[in-house]
């Protein structure tokens, strides 16, 4: 006897054996645990600092440009890259992977504190947004 034959002729075993197969399945797939999932940071920050009353273009010079010039200058910086509107400046920044996020940020803080003496006197304190996943 093949599996044709008994398909034909015993076609309620067969959908039981199956619905069976399915609902294993979906047992299985919601009970797998989550903290199987690696713990993946990309190793992002931006930087957004508020000036209010400001145009965009007082912003990107007054405050972009020289936090852009400073920030340069941190250890495994990739990329970075900004935007400026008015009454905010954003500053994107993507370093290398496998870089220690933690330890960027901390240069990044020491760089803000080294520039923000020269910043506007309205301008608000940068802050520092790190990407997570888990937020």
């Amino acid at each position: 006897m093949n599996l044709t034959e008994i398909s034909i002729r015993r076609p309620l075993t067969v959908l039981m054996v199956f619905l069976g197969v399915i609902l294993f399945g979906f047992i299985s797939v919601t009970n797998l645990p989550v903290n199987l999932f690696p713990d993946v940071t990309f190793p992002m920050m931006f930087i957004m600092t508020s000036y209010p009353g400001a145009g965009p273009t007082e912003i990107e010079t007054q405050i972009t440009d020289p936090l852009e010039q400073s920030l340069g200058t941190v250890n495994n910086l990739d990329e970075i890259t900004s935007t400026t509107s008015e009454n905010l400046s954003l500053i994107f920044m993507q370093f290398d992977w496998g870089a220690d996020i933690d330890a960027a940020s901390n240069d990044v803080r020491d760089v803000l504190g080294y520039i923000t003496p020269y910043l506007p006197e309205d301008a608000e304190y940068p802050l520092i947004f790190k990407f997570d996943i888990s937020q």
